[in-house]
This record gives structure tokens, C-alpha cells and sequence, in this order.
């Protein structure tokens, strides 16, 4: 398979797609800025904020940043699907995408993208927040409990 990928399409083919998927990462980063920014704005005054509103604002923040993102990830798509096509070819393919659909093609599929990703992004972050209380709570209550055992010690 590999001398069969070189022979045909040389080292490169090793490397579709990579470029588009390397700005991806930038999906997570802009997805945290957004959910922290919108948590800040819901925590009570004793620090916590309740399931429905991390539902909501996680919501909210996947689904600005994968409306932001979505496009990037067509193009990687469309890189990695046409495994036999030059980088030319994919640009033309693209090209070709805009000029039949316009922008709106690069976000094509997009809702079940979004199906997806919503579903899992609110029980990923409902997770995360209510994991980070129990952390909290377990490391202060046992740092509590090693602080009194020193000092029945002195």
C-alpha cells in the first residue's frame, strides 16, 4: 500500500490534507474562548453555575465556532477524499464548489455536523464543570484533613 501510494502519487500524498487540518486546531481554542467569555457572565456569586446553563452556553460556543470552522474542514475533506487528484486539482475542485454553490457549498452536510458536535460538545463540558466541582471538593477536603492531622501533631 505505501509503495503503491509513493509510486502513484509520490511522498506528498502522505501529507493531504494536513495543512487544512493543522488550522482545525484552532477550532477547540476559539470554542474555549467563547465558552469561558459566556461562563464568566451566568456563575452565581458562590462560583457555580447550573447543568442548563453550561448546556446553553456550550451550545452556543460549538456552534458559533463550527460555523466558523465548518469551511476548513470541507476543503480538508475534499483533500483527503480525492486521494488520486494533484493539490491543483483540489484547488480547481474547490474553485469549481464556489462558483456552482458559492460560499454556502463550503458548508454543505453542515447539519449533520452540527447534530453531532452540539450533542457531544454539552455532555463533554456538562462532564468538565461538574467534574471540576468534584476535584475541587475531594483535593480541598483532603488538604483539610492533612492540615488538622499536622496540627494535632504540634
Amino acid at each position: 500500500m505505501i509503495k503503491k501510494m509513493i509510486k502513484e502519487e509520490g511522498p506528498g500524498a502522505f501529507f493531504k490534507g494536513v495543512l487544512p487540518a493543522i488550522v482545525m486546531t484552532i477550532n477547540p481554542v476559539i470554542q474555549y474562548i467563547i465558552y469561558e467569555t459566556l461562563r464568566k457572565q451566568f456563575l452565581s456569586t458562590d462560583g457555580t453555575i447550573s447543568a442548563g446553563n453550561i448546556i446553553w452556553i456550550s451550545l452556543l460556543a460549538k456552534l458559533v465556532t463550527t460555523f466558523m470552522t465548518y469551511p476548513m474542514l470541507t476543503v480538508k475533506t475534499l483533500f483527503q477524499s480525492n486521494d488520486k487528484k494533484t493539490s491543483r486539482e483540489i484547488i480547481y475542485l474547490i474553485n469549481e464548489l464556489l462558483e456552482n454553490n458559492g460560499f454556502l457549498g463550503l458548508y454543505k452536510g453542515i447539519s449533520a455536523k452540527l447534530t453531532q458536535t452540539l450533542i457531544n460538545n454539552c455532555i463533554t463540558m456538562l462532564i468538565y464543570e461538574k467534574l471540576q466541582v468534584l476535584i475541587k471538593h475531594f483535593v480541598l477536603k483532603y488538604l483539610f484533613k492533612n492540615n488538622n492531622k499536622t496540627a494535632n501533631l504540634n
